[in-house]
């Protein structure tokens, strides 16, 4: 009976250090990084620099977890650098610093190093560049003016406000122009046909040296709404609109 109790002890002690094995974070093997690189060498070897706030922190569910497992990160981006990055972002990283996780908090901003996984994903590490915005003015003296997120209406760097009112002035006036000749030609073309048979009766009574009334057809044509100038231009305000928002 005393042997069956102390196996039943030691299968316990066994199983329980097994679970706090895998469960608990593996504090023992620190994380160690190399000598930090600078901001160029760390911009050109990382898929994706940008800077946002953290809205979102979502960890492994579960009894068993590791120090390594991945933390996900949701930020909502607010310049970006380098890399084709949304709106809002995913970012993943270690679940504990062990591991090389970075601490991210909620509600903070961060100028992220990140790169890709074989899935494509982000990921970042405490061995990168990332760090809170507010301590990052080397960095960002160093990368200079960004620019806004993919799908976000945002002015390249160094372009000058008065681009998007030239490009539309220009569409303007290059569209009215042509708009213009073209619906002259093809109006003239219409009327040209409408009043074909009174042009010919014109024609013979000018050959018999008489004035009658049906001269004077085209008189009413005269006085009908400018149709050619009318199309020109708002083809023309519709083109200045387009290229005023591309170039915003």
């Amino acid at each position: 009976m005393r042997k069956r109790q102390g196996f039943i002890l030691l299968y316990t002690i066994v199983w329980i250090c097994m679970v706090m094995t895998v469960w608990l974070p593996k504090e023992a093997y620190a994380c160690s990084c190399a000598m930090p690189a600078s901001v160029q060498e760390e911009l050109q070897r990382s898929e994706a620099v940008f800077s946002g706030k953290v809205i979102g922190i979502t960890e492994k569910k579960g009894l068993l977890r590791s120090s390594a497992d991945p933390l996900k990160v949701q930020v909502s981006v607010s310049n970006v650098w380098k890399g084709a990055i949304a709106p809002e972002a995913t970012v993943y990283t270690a679940l504990s610093s062990a591991s090389c996780g970075y601490g991210f908090q909620p509600n903070t901003e961060y100028l992220i190093y990140a790169g890709r996984d074989a899935d494509g994903q982000l990921q970042t590490n405490l061995c990168s560049r990332t760090k809170p915005l507010a301590k990052a003015e080397e960095d960002l003296t160093a990368l200079g003016t960004g620019q806004g997120p993919t799908g976000q209406k945002a002015a390249l760097s160094g372009q000058s406000p008065w681009v998007p009112w030239a490009g539309a002035l220009g569409a303007l006036v290059i569209v009215y122009v042509l708009g213009r000749t073209v619906t002259v030609m093809v109006y003239g073309y219409y009327l040209t046909r409408k009043h074909l048979p009174d042009l010919i009766r014109a024609h013979k009574t000018l050959q018999h040296e008489e004035l009658p009334s049906e001269i004077h057809f085209g008189v009413k044509d005269k006085k009908r709404k400018p149709v050619p100038e009318l199309i020109g231009l708002a083809a023309a305000a519709v083109a200045a609109v387009i290229v005023y928002y591309v170039l915003r």
